[in-house]
């Protein structure tokens, strides 16, 4: 599919080092609430598919701080799974031509490092018999540059002066 992603960049020393984390293997099936740090899309000269990949720091529960990566092939017959990954943690799906590709990759790479989502992960076992991680986003608890700062809510500051401290 060559021009799936016209305008793509050479990727960032940020994103070659982020090219070494996988998925931690102790995290076990269940859900979390991660921050996307990295966000990269290329070409395969292998099958010349153009493939994205999620790299998301579990930043809750005992498992803060471990990696989870979620991948994906930008192939038709998985558009509407793509679909919902960027507006998940993009809140809309980039600007697409046909003949040109995706808008922007820097400006598509800052919208979507820094969101925070919650994700489910499940196992599944290879032909082999090796295990595997699934890495599914299912919700957004804020985008990037969104303002929100943390996934961890503020508690609103208690206004009234007859409030009474319960304990």
């Amino acid at each position: 599919m060559p021009g799936y992603w016209d305008g793509v960049e050479t990727p960032t020393k940020a994103n070659v080092d982020s090219d070494s984390i996988v998925t931690d293997p102790t995290v076990p099936p269940g859900f979390y609430v991660a921050e996307v740090e990295e966000w990269g899309a290329w070409c395969s000269k292998k099958d010349d598919i153009w493939k994205a990949r999620w790299t998301l720091r579990i930043i809750e529960g005992m498992h803060s701080g471990k990696y989870l990566v979620r991948w994906t092939s930008m192939v038709d017959d998985q558009k509407q799974r793509n679909l919902e990954l960027f507006t998940l943690t993009l809140g809309h799906p980039p600007e697409f031509d046909g003949d040109h590709g995706f808008a922007d990759f820097s400006a598509v790479r800052a919208g979507i490092v820094g969101s925070v989502v919650k994700v489910k992960t499940s196992f599944w076992k290879t032909r082999s018999g090796d295990q595997r991680t699934n890495v599914y986003i299912n919700q957004t608890v804020a985008f990037a540059n969104s303002g929100a700062g943390s996934a961890t809510p503020e508690v609103p500051a208690a206004t009234d002066s007859d409030d009474e401290i319960p304990f």
